[in-house]
């Protein structure tokens, strides 16, 4: 019988069945420890689903699991693993619940963003922020609503506006936040903090399916950000790298896993 046999998310949260136990080194060892984190969260995924609360006790499985910081690099404490097993270890951790088999997979696709379009700067103050403080990313990014607008202030650049739905809201620790600078036709990407007085994140989705991705509306008002964390720009130029346009394809198989 396996250590997490016929226990809840809640039960699995308040006495990790991984305390005394390393992380998992090899793929099957990790494909193991996913496998385990599907079974606690079917035990009562229609319960869970019907009653539409905020899962934060969901991600802290996943964090107490290891597989937030998967892709993370070995020398902060991550696993230092690649897509290929990330795509698997999401399938299985949907197998039990869609709705956190979709918050792990959108974790992953912003945390590695920065791969795509930061500076090498950035790219290694991001990796090394969340996978020591396991932390885990939403994105207030979707192409279904107007950009949000971006002023320049000197040393800083200023998001305004309104998502109309903002996956992984509540229960993340970073935002990903896009915009267009104002009197231009760049796109800024950048990453702060979820839990700050300028991000305000709504109550309000009321989903077919899905139900516990906290995929409701997000309201910015004057989140500031160091030029120097806008992502990919140096001296307020974009540096575009080569690879950037996989964001396309990395986000269409996140989407056949996780489905």
């Amino acid at each position: 019988m396996s250590i997490t046999d016929s226990i809840t998310v809640q039960e699995a949260v308040t006495s990790s069945p991984w305390a005394d136990q390393a992380h998992p080194t090899t793929r099957e060892g990790w494909l193991e420890r996913a496998a385990e984190v599907a079974g606690i969260l079917a035990a009562d995924a229609v319960e869970r689903d019907r009653a539409q609360a905020v899962p934060t006790a969901e991600v802290q499985l996943l964090k107490d699991a290891g597989l937030v910081t998967l892709l993370g690099p070995t020398q902060h404490g991550g696993a230092g693993q690649t897509w290929d097993l990330a795509y698997q270890v999401v399938r299985e951790v949907a197998s039990g619940d869609g709705s956190i088999g979709q918050l792990l997979a959108y974790h992953y696709l912003w945390a590695w963003a920065v791969r795509l379009v930061g500076t090498p700067e950035q790219i290694t103050a991001v990796e090394e922020l969340y996978t020591t403080g396991n932390l885990f990313f939403g994105g207030a990014v979707n192409p279904r609503d107007g950009d949000l607008t971006i002023r320049d202030e000197g040393d800083e650049i200023v998001y305004n506006g309104r998502k109309s739905f903002s996956t992984g809201s509540k229960i993340s620790d970073l935002t990903v936040l896009e915009g267009v600078l104002e009197g231009t036709e760049k796109h800024i990407f950048a990453i702060v903090p979820s839990d700050q007085p300028g991000i305000v994140f709504h109550d309000d989705w009321d989903n077919l399916g899905q139900r516990l991705t906290e995929s409701g509306g997000v309201t910015i008002t004057d989140v500031r950000v160091p030029w120097a964390a806008a992502a990919g720009y140096v001296d307020k130029e974009l540096v575009e790298l080569v690879y950037g346009t996989l964001n396309l394809p990395t986000i269409q198989l996140v989407f056949s896993n996780f489905y």
